[in-house]
């Protein structure tokens, strides 16, 4: 009896050593993680912020699938992501954004203190930080500390988040994205146009100065533009090509200016196509369309022409690119 009684006595000592160390143990927590990126600064700041992305790299996300997401948007800039599962139920709502170089949220799980999520974009520094700091409760102190500490705990799903971002981010930039429209008629047009001799390194810094020279132009002579900018792509397996730039206008007009002329396009046929993304592999979206025009029999009468809808004056995230490519024919 005397042996039971000391048995249970040291069980019990025990057990209020225990619960004194976890409630002594400190509450609070702080995670931090990074990784070493190329990625635009918009590209990752715009794919964290959209938490409809958030299962292609969200390693928790990945591991529970019954989980059920609800997507909120209470503003264009601050969304809240719900979810359902048999792990627990949660809400995550971003708080903050700052200049696309840092996103803060809030997560608020059932039974637990709410914790904050902070995303650190250094675009200098080519690096994405993640922090997740909080307060543990009585019941997390132990998972904690049976897990070897929360570092351990939530530090493997931090890391392997950055690098599922990272990874996932650089299929989707070096990723081929086009769409086949057809057969279009374009429409009699009259257009200013400045041509230059440039190897394709050099293109698209030149196509910005020319594009500014050719608005500036329309803009102090009154001129009415009725459709966007466009490059007529030269057809030349040299170093050097000679590139030219249109703006499009509503009538036709005497230039001023010696390295300004006017011409006008009678209306054409031309199979379209749209190019996403950066224009590295612009090549593969015209192989696309140059396929497509033997398979019509028909003869290319026009030097392909490409209109950027959305580039980088528009946005810094290539994901958002958008090339309007046109193959006029006979």
């Amino acid at each position: 009896m005397n042996y039971l009684r000391f048995v249970l006595g040291v069980i019990f000592i025990s057990f209020l050593v225990s619960v004194l160390y976890i409630k002594n143990y400190s509450p609070v927590f702080i995670i931090k993680k990074s990784i070493n990126t190329n990625i635009p600064t918009a590209t990752i700041h715009e794919y964290i912020n959209n938490h409809h992305d958030w299962p292609e790299w969200n390693p928790w996300i990945q591991e529970n699938p019954d989980i059920k997401l609800t997507h909120k948007k209470n503003s264009p800039i601050y969304p809240t992501l719900e979810w359902e599962s048999k792990n627990g139920n949660g809400v995550l709502t971003t708080k903050s954004t700052s200049n696309q170089n840092q996103i803060t949220q809030e997560v608020n799980i059932k039974n637990f203190r709410s914790f904050e999520i902070i995303w650190n974009i250094h675009k200098d520094a080519k690096k994405l930080e993640l922090i997740i700091k909080g307060e543990m409760v009585f019941l997390t102190k132990i998972q904690a500390l049976l897990s070897g500490g929360f570092e351990k705990l939530i530090g493997t799903y931090s890391s392997k988040a950055l690098r599922n971002i990272n990874q996932t981010l650089q299929s989707k930039l070096k990723q081929h994205r086009f769409e086949f429209l057809g057969e279009v008629l374009l429409p009699k047009q009259y257009h200013l146009s400045l041509s230059y001799k440039s190897k394709e390194e050099e293109q698209d810094s030149l196509l910005k100065l020319g594009t500014q020279h050719l608005l500036e132009y329309a803009r102090k002579q009154n001129i009415k533009i009725n459709a966007s900018i466009f490059t007529v792509n030269p057809i030349s397996n040299s170093d050097e090509k000679i590139w030219t730039i249109g703006l499009p206008i509503e009538k036709y007009h005497n230039p001023l200016d010696s390295l300004i002329k006017c011409n006008s396009k009678n209306e054409r046929k031309a199979l379209k196509g749209i190019h996403y993304g950066i224009n590295k592999n612009l090549n593969q979206s015209w192989s696309i369309l140059y396929n497509e025009i033997e398979l019509l029999n028909h003869d290319i009468q026009f030097f392909p022409v490409k209109i950027q809808k959305v580039g980088p004056e528009t946005t810094e995230n290539p994901l958002k690119w958008k090339t309007e490519m046109y193959l006029p024919f006979k």
